[in-house]
């Protein structure tokens, strides 16, 4: 069957004793050769598949026979085996089970069934041609094949957590053997899911590059984010702005499962939910204990949504390529700027043993453009000295400096003022004193941020680095 081209979907079944050859052939649709077993020479050179082919159990008695040279399956990926699944899953068996029930919820079991066996049948099939081109020591041609069967084993992961979830009824009890392995299954599942999206399972050197860069230039455009963001935030500003996000999010739940289920109280849920909303945010702005707890969970979860937008993205790369050769060129020109102007954003580690690498105080800055008087007086201020005069003269240096250092170390005093006291301030400093408290506002938004986010940072970065290490040695042709 050399040079044959097959149109429509075909199915080749039996045991070849003789030399087979599909040589150069090309399928357009699904070629299903499970269960051949093949005696002698089977070729399949420079044969072309378009769809996802089923080599599940097959059997080739002289591996070192099979001819695989230049077999194009490049438009084979993840949505490939998806599709897979959804055009086969419902063979004969999965109707006659489902021409037996009427349940919904026995329907969608018998489903999850058959899309489970499908999906273990088409890594079966990838497997079969890796482990011949193995055998063959051809480990470059089988890196290929192996990444398939991968997408494969994810698909069949994510089967088999909705089964355990469905076994579990969503049940809040406490964990036990099944919901340990529903755990277990989930954390693989997340993994080949990231190994997929950041390196195409080590198989994509320039992929990972690609996505270490973005992870680069996300962290840079944060920081500067919060920067400007922190001039305007103070505790009550980012009290709401966690409410009115939890309040979204909320009703956006409530609706979603009052349309999903067709009742008919969505008003009066919302309306508790606003209540309770704004009894919460009354308490929250009153609990001033928790506004390091929140500036930091801000910056943290600012961060991983902007890490979870870029994994999205490249989950649809392949469907939109011109799209993200534009948005990596803009990416790269913002890389370029980080390595010019900050550098050490680039080390890992950086921002969590020395923020101040990373953002400079800009409270010492703001003081050198205070005169005399004014950095004298909030000194006093910072150690509790209301005893202000605008008339200071022959001020040595030592001593302008040591009244720097007393601020600086004492600047929490300067933010607490109330009532006269706040008045004698503001009335001998004027705006100098809203200037510096917007600033200490800053920098401690600014240190209570930088921190946390840089763990996370590190975290990925790191995994970034090793990825880019085992994909550029996998893809060596020295090892």
């Amino acid at each position: 069957m050399d040079n044959c081209v097959f149109e429509k979907q075909c199915k080749i079944q039996g045991t070849f004793k003789d030399n087979v050859h599909f040589s150069n052939s090309h399928f357009y649709d699904y070629a299903d050769f499970h269960e051949c077993e093949f005696e002698k020479m089977a070729s399949f050179y420079g044969v072309t598949f378009e769809k996802a082919p089923n080599f599940s159990a097959c059997y080739f008695k002289e591996q070192k026979a099979v001819n695989l040279i230049n077999v194009d399956i490049d438009k084979l990926n993840f949505k490939s085996v998806e599709n897979y699944i959804k055009d086969n899953y419902k063979d004969k068996n999965y109707k006659d089970e489902i021409n037996k029930t009427q349940n919904e919820k026995s329907i969608s079991k018998i489903e999850n069934k058959y899309k489970l066996k499908c999906a273990k049948d088409c890594k079966d099939s990838f497997r079969v041609i890796k482990d011949v081109l193995t055998n063959q020591n051809n480990t470059l041609e089988a890196q290929e094949w192996h990444k398939l069967e991968l997408y494969a084993k994810e698909k069949e992961l994510l089967f088999e957590v909705e089964n355990c979830h469905s076994k579990n009824n969503m049940r809040l009890v406490a964990i036990k053997s099944q919901d340990k392995n529903s755990i277990n299954l989930t954390v693989d599942l997340l993994l080949l899911c990231i190994y997929r999206i950041t390196s195409l399972h080590h198989t994509s050197f320039t992929r990972i590059i690609n996505f270490t860069s973005w992870n680069i230039a996300i962290f840079g455009i944060l920081i500067y984010l919060m920067s400007l963001l922190s001039l305007s935030f103070n505790e009550k500003s980012i009290f709401w702005f966690w409410g009115i996000f939890i309040f979204i999010i909320t009703s956006m739940v409530i609706v979603w499962k009052v349309f999903e289920r067709k009742k008919l109280y969505a008003a009066s849920l919302i309306s508790c939910t606003f209540v309770i909303f704004l009894a919460s945010i009354y308490l929250v702005i009153n609990m001033t204990i928790l506004s390091s707890f929140w500036y930091i969970t801000f910056a943290a979860l600012a961060y991983c949504f902007f890490v979870i937008i870029l994994c999205y993205f490249y989950s649809c790369i392949e469907t939109k390529p011109k799209l993200f050769y534009w948005l990596n060129c803009i990416v790269y020109i913002i890389l370029i700027s980080i390595i010019i102007v900050k550098p050490q954003l680039i080390n890992p580690f950086i921002g969590v043993f020395s923020s101040d690498k990373i953002y400079e105080s800009q409270l010492e800055k703001k003081l050198n453009d205070f005169n005399t008087s004014a950095i004298l007086n909030l000194a006093k201020i910072s150690q509790k000295d209301f005893n202000l005069s605008m008339d200071y003269k022959d001020i040595s240096f030592t001593e302008l400096n040591s009244a720097k250092k007393a601020l600086i170390d004492n600047k929490e005093n300067i933010t607490i003022l109330q009532d006269e006291k706040l008045k004698i301030a503001k009335e001998f400093l004027g705006d100098k004193y809203e200037q510096i408290l917007q600033t200490i506002n800053q920098d401690e938004i600014m240190q209570k941020t930088i921190k946390p986010t840089s763990i996370l940072y590190s975290i990925i970065l790191l995994l970034c680095v090793f990825s880019l290490q085992k994909t550029a040695r996998k893809n060596s042709i020295v090892s």
